[in-house]
């Protein structure tokens, strides 16, 4: 078989290659000569060169399926594609068109294709072919590669190289970026779990790319198809990020080359080599000479020497849309597309920068408070990498975004914003993947290494890559300089062992060495935050997910750090050392270090799953000393590492050791199990190997040389060994109560010679975490408050409960409120609840052997309120930087009423220094609320709420679109009339700083005196096992004074265990619903699948829509075989016979008396759904179950009116 298996695989391999074409050859570059009119502008420091038939390839692409054509699905090209390397690779090929179709068809010789690696699913690539050659970009996990024209003017000759090869100096001396204030970057907490498994969707958005005369009058351009040419290649290149990044795809609009200009003097534009004065102008030069309707970004290339690029516009607003610069000041298409368009495009698409510190004259002006996450000059797109001199943190910035511009991109650009309503969205049939947070936050010792570690999960298979960015933002300082808030680690490149990253890197760690200024250990007391990023690198339309993490740093514990052996010490194997450590205070609160775990490292390994990292003594006391054998491996590099365990901070011995082979005759024994847990009532095995040192060969006996954990027995699978052979100690818990650990000296001699002990710990988990009770809120209550607090009984085994909260009893999906994992038997949920609606909610208990079965749904309704909310709508109330203004926003409520509950939905404003701020909420009798005084220091903008309710206390940055608590409770206006005039006040306490108010929404709620619905009819369902009922309103009744059957809303809480519910003959499940109308209508029937008596029960919930509801009640369900259901004739269940049953293939069904009137037949599993269906004829009918697996079925015979269900099984 496996033969079989290797021959078709190499088959289709020759196959493939067979069909392939390569129009490229490897070529020595000294035969290249460069032509009067050639030249070179693209030198990178390493390169390969080839050679292209560009005419036949031409020629052979003529023939590519249109990607997301239903071509693609049959068809496939085949093309050989130089690497870097040196060699080809295969690559599937469909033509992509990043221009629309007419001004395709005008320019017919400008293509671009996209195309798919055979070998890897994560590498994919985008080219473009025109006159001016071939031009190719290769996105891989190991970053990005170009192919480029060897010269101009050539295209024959190549150079395939990767990006981080070549770093010109185009912009060196010139201010990289400039934002204006329309385009200043606002901070939202976009919550990307929200899309955990959805479909991603491809955004495309038209771009209006015009250029300047400056810019298409160079040599290698000249000509309308040459500029359009460049241009296509940009974009492409621009898109195979942004495609990764964000699923968005930019297309070159129809009229693109109307806003191609050739000449300086005859162009719309002035000051054409300062970026800062073209900006402003270019929308409106756009809408001049196209409509403003037939694109959604506009941007302009130029040659400028005041900045790199500059932006005051955002993507889909029609004021500024077009508002976007980026000066290409010279022939090189290489660097310009990361370095400065994509940065531009970026912000356009909202993202701030990132760099928290920039030693060049004139960046001040350009830090962005909101998104300052990276240390020094940042290393990510929306970086400043090699522009700021002592704070350059790399000389170039890697091909990426960091996750903070990620989340302002996603959060313009999806969930219904403006930037995503005028998307074209395509399903890509990818999936995000889905992200596992750690549960446990920890503090940890300063100056101490430490590590972060995640998981996700794929459904689509792609190849996942992971990033740990941390993500504060706190003051700028200079690069390597400490602070209480500012970022401490720079951003490294997603990889596919970014799952876990080390605090220093890796190598930082083994060599003791921390004075890397990108990677500072905090030496405060602090908070640190960060982002776990997710990538899918899928070809079609990336996938991206982040998590968030916190953890402190304190001064009462460190550094942690290893005293011996710390620097280059000879061992032999098997020689007994004391390991000593500087425990520094992190046995003791708030770091509450207890163990630790020792590891003999070879080949610089750190990783725990790296098997050059050795177990020395797991679990052991964090006391500051430990004796461990030195491994039986003869290593020149041999470093002893201790984490600590259940925590995350770690130490290593600076210098490597060296282990030399033993002298004399002894044992050795040794397991990768010094610390093993058991689960009950499971045994423990440990597994040992033993070695005859220096030619020892004869017998080792082993011993258990300790009292044993309380209720445990031990027992070797042989207690003599020859040297060399393996043992293992079993561990039985059956007789164990509770949890229990302890530790068991095992013990190896070889009598007169030689003996050697391993302490191995033992952790017995216990495993009852079922039957766990919820208390609060208690099941059916009713006004609850918005932000309500929850608690269960604790079990004893547990370690952990998992809580969920839902606004639907299938807990899945949007409607899946909460879930969050917690130590604690209480739990508070971290959003506000909305008013007047109903929420389920479960908890379960896990610890390290599992998880135990969900608690009973409970369920409860919120408080109701009448709320409305009223919108200011976007204005423009001048703060002037002169004096000290006080300025105001006022709502007209023309309704009567009392308020109940007052809430500030949103306030936006900029200004250039919010602690001159002091904030004022005025109800109409005049009396006021203070909402904040002056607060986060030289900060810039507003972008915040206030909810009594809230969670987060007030804090500093206001401008990301949280919900903060007030300085003063807004309850104080509880009472007030709510008609007239609401008014937000803001005073300027301090002239010089300006702004303006820009929108006040105020959320204003009344109570209500509801009219709850109640049951009328809730009898037990009585029915003969195997057959189908309706329920019908004589059965279940809800009523209510104020609604109408159809406004009475069932939600199916539990469904029925021993049969299947369902709703026009299809079955549906927890969280479905249906009205009290179709109730009466016949829709809701039950089918049972047991064909045995007994009684069941589905549960419910019925709401009126208006707050109104009636609690979980269960309708009973009772089989009988005396009962009898009018409307089935029972007698014609007599009349038929299905043989053999049970069977291992194929039944017979035979139809006989009253049962020939049945016609159609549907086999479904238990759940109730259907998996084979099919007419039954003349009365015998076979039917074949080869598709099933093994198990029982049911097989469901009806006519229309009669349904007869009969259990099969198949063996």
């Amino acid at each position: 078989m496996i033969k079989n298996l290797f021959n078709l695989t190499l088959f289709l391999f020759i196959v493939l290659h067979v069909n392939a074409q390569s129009f490229w050859k490897k070529s020595d570059e000294s035969g290249f000569q460069l032509r009067s009119a050639e030249s070179r502008s693209i030198i990178p420091d390493k390169y390969q060169t080839f050679t292209l038939d560009f005419q036949g390839l031409k020629t052979y692409l003529a023939n590519a399926p249109l990607e997301m054509s239903d071509a693609k699905k049959s068809e496939t090209l085949l093309l050989e594609i130089p690497m870097p390397n040196g060699k080809t690779e295969l690559f599937k090929v469909y033509e992509s068109p990043v221009m629309e179709s007419e001004i395709s068809a005008r320019y017919p010789d400008i293509k671009s294709y996209k195309a798919y690696s055979l070998s890897d699913k994560s590498k994919n690539m985008r080219f473009a072919l025109s006159i001016n050659g071939f031009h190719g970009s290769i996105m891989s996990l190991s970053g990005e590669t170009y192919i480029d024209p060897y010269s101009s003017e050539n295209i024959q000759d190549y150079m395939v190289y990767d990006v981080k090869d070549h770093n010109p100096d185009t912009y060196k001396g010139v201010n990289l970026c400039g934002v204006e204030d329309e385009s200043r970057p606002e901070i939202h907490h976009f919550n990307p779990t929200l899309r955990n498994a959805e479909e991603v969707e491809l955004r495309t958005y038209r771009l209006a790319l015009a250029c300047t005369g400056e810019w298409g009058r160079v040599t290698r351009r000249g000509t309308k198809e040459k500029c359009l040419a460049d241009m296509n290649t940009m974009i492409n290149r621009l898109n195979i990020i942004y495609e990764r990044e964000m699923a968005i795809r930019y297309i070159i609009i129809n009229d693109n080359d109307k806003l191609i200009f050739l000449d300086p003097a005859t162009d719309p534009y002035e000051n054409s080599n300062e970026g800062k004065k073209l900006v402003g102008v270019n929308t409106s030069k756009l809408n001049a000479i196209i409509p403003s309707t037939s694109y959604d970004i506009g941007h302009l290339l130029s040659i400028c020497f005041d900045i790199g690029g500059v932006v005051s516009g955002r993507l889909c607003n029609a004021s500024n849309k077009g508002n976007g610069v980026t000066c290409n000041n010279d022939n090189d298409l290489s660097r310009i597309v990361t370095r400065v368009l994509a940065h531009e495009i970026g912000h356009q698409l909202t993202a701030g920068h990132v760099w928290n510190n920039c030693d060049f004259d004139g960046e001040e002006a350009q830090f962005h408070q909101g998104s300052a996450v990276e240390p020094g000059s940042g290393s990510t797109i929306m970086g400043y990498a090699g522009t700021c001199g002592v704070d350059n943190v790399v000389s170039a910035e890697d091909d990426y975004f960091n996750v903070r511009s990620l989340e302002q991109m996603y959060e313009a650009t999806t969930n219904n914003a403006q930037a995503y309503l005028c998307a074209t969205k395509i399903q890509s049939g990818n999936h995000y993947p889905v992200i596992t947070m750690p549960s446990k936050t920890y503090v940890i010792p300063i100056s101490t290494p430490f590590e972060l570690s995640a998981k996700a999960t794929d459904e689509d298979g792609d190849n996942l890559t992971y990033c740990w960015e941390q993500s504060d933002t706190g003051e700028t300082v200079p690069l390597g300089s400490q602070s209480a808030s500012a970022p401490l680690f720079r951003s490294f490149k997603p990889s596919a062992t970014g799952d876990v990253r080390f605090f220093p890197r890796a190598a930082n760690i083994l060599s003791g060495s921390f004075t890397d200024k990108t990677e500072v250990l905090p030496n405060n007391s602090r908070d640190l935050n960060f982002r776990f990023t997710v990538r899918d690198n899928n070809a079609a339309a990336g996938g991206v997910i982040w998590g968030d993490y916190k953890i402190s740093s304190t001064t009462q514990a460190g550094p942690f750090k290893i005293t011996y052996p710390e620097i280059d010490v000879k061992f032999q194997v098997g020689q007994q050392v004391n390991v000593t450590w500087a425990v520094a205070n992190t046995d003791k609160a708030p770091v509450n270090c207890k163990m630790v775990n020792i590891y003999g490292s070879f080949s610089a390994a750190i990783r725990n799953d790296d098997p050059n990292l050795v177990p020395l003594a797991l679990n052991v006391p964090n006391d500051g000393s430990q004796e461990v054998y030195i491994p039986n491996k003869v290593s020149n590099f041999f470093r002893v590492i201790i984490k600590a365990a259940d925590h995350i901070f770690l130490t290593s011995s600076k210098i490597p050791s060296k282990i030399e082979a033993p002298t004399t005759p002894g044992i050795f024994f040794e397991t990768q199990q010094n610390y093993v847990k058991i689960c009950q009532p499971t045994e423990g095995k440990i597994d040992f190997t033993t070695t005859g040192l220096a030619g020892f060969s004869d017998d080792i006996i082993f011993e258990v040389a300790s009292e044993l954990p309380l209720g445990t027995t031990a027992s070797f699978s042989n207690t003599t060994v020859k040297a060399g052979q393996p043992v293992s100690l079993i561990i039985n818990s059956v007789n164990v109560k509770g949890n229990q650990s302890g530790q068991i000296l095992v013990r190896a001699f070889a009598p007169g010679l030689d003996t050697m002990e391993r302490l191995i710990n033992i952790e017995i988990v216990g495993a009852n975490l079922s039957s766990l009770q919820t208390l609060l809120p208690e099941n059916g209550s009713s006004g609850v408050v918005a932000l309500p607090k929850f608690n269960w009984i604790k079990k004893v085994d547990a370690e952990t409960y998992e809580i969920q909260l839902s606004k639907s009893p299938d807990f899945a999906g949007n409607n899946l409120v909460v879930t969050k994992e917690t130590v604690d038997s209480t739990f508070t949920t971290p959003v506000i609840l909305d008013k007047s609606t109903i929420y389920y909610w479960r908890v379960r208990a896990k610890n390290n052997c599992g998880a135990g079965d969900w608690s009973r749904i409970s369920a409860f309704v919120t408080e109701a309120l009448s709320c409305n909310v009223y919108n200011s709508g976007v204005q423009s109330v001048n703060i002037s930087a002169s004096g000290t203004p006080s300025v105001e926003i006022s709502l007209q409520v023309f309704s009567d009423g009392t308020a109940s509950d007052v809430n500030v939905k949103l306030i936006k404003a900029e200004h250039a220094r919010l602690v001159d701020l002091v904030a004022y909420l005025v109800a109409p009798s005049g009396k006021e609320g203070l909402l904040w005084s002056r607060k986060c220091g030289t900060q810039q903008n507003l972008n915040l709420g206030l909810d009594d309710q809230s969670p987060d206390f007030f804090q500093c940055p206001i401008n990301t679109g949280k919900v903060y608590r007030p300085e003063s409770v807004l309850s104080a206006f509880n009472g007030e009339s709510i008609k007239g005039n609401w008014k937000l006040r803001i005073e300027d306490k301090q002239s010089g700083s300006g702004g303006r108010l820009q929108e006040f929404n105020l959320e204003i709620c009344s109570n209500i005196v509801l009219d709850q619905p109640y049951m009328v009819k809730n009898d037990t369902l009585k029915i003969h096992p195997g057959n189908k009922r309706t329920i019908t309103k004589e059965l279940l009744l809800a009523a209510d004074n104020n609604n109408s059957a159809s406004e009475l809303v069932y939600t199916l809480v539990y469904a029925p265990s021993s049969g299947i519910l369902t709703f026009n003959g299809n079955p549906i499940s927890a969280g479905a619903r249906f009205t009290q109308e179709e109730l009466n209508n016949a829709k809701i029937s039950f089918e049972d699948t047991s064909e045995a008596e007994g009684s069941d029960y589905f549960s419910f919930t019925v709401a009126d829509g208006q707050g109104g509801w009636i609690g979980i009640t269960s309708f009973n369900i009772l089989r009988d075989t005396d009962f009898v259901n009018a409307s089935v004739d029972y007698s014609i269940s007599q009349d038929i016979y299905v043989n053999p049953n049970p069977t291992n293939g194929d039944i017979q069904v035979i139809l006989t008396g009253k049962a020939i009137s049945l016609t159609n037949y549907a086999i479904t599993d238990i759940a109730g759904r259907r998996l084979l269906s099919g007419l039954l004829t003349n009365g015998k009918t076979d039917i074949s179950l080869n598709e099933l697996s093994n198990g029982i079925y049911l097989l469901r015979m009806f006519d229309g009116k009669t349904v007869i269900s009969k259990k099969i099984v198949k063996i």
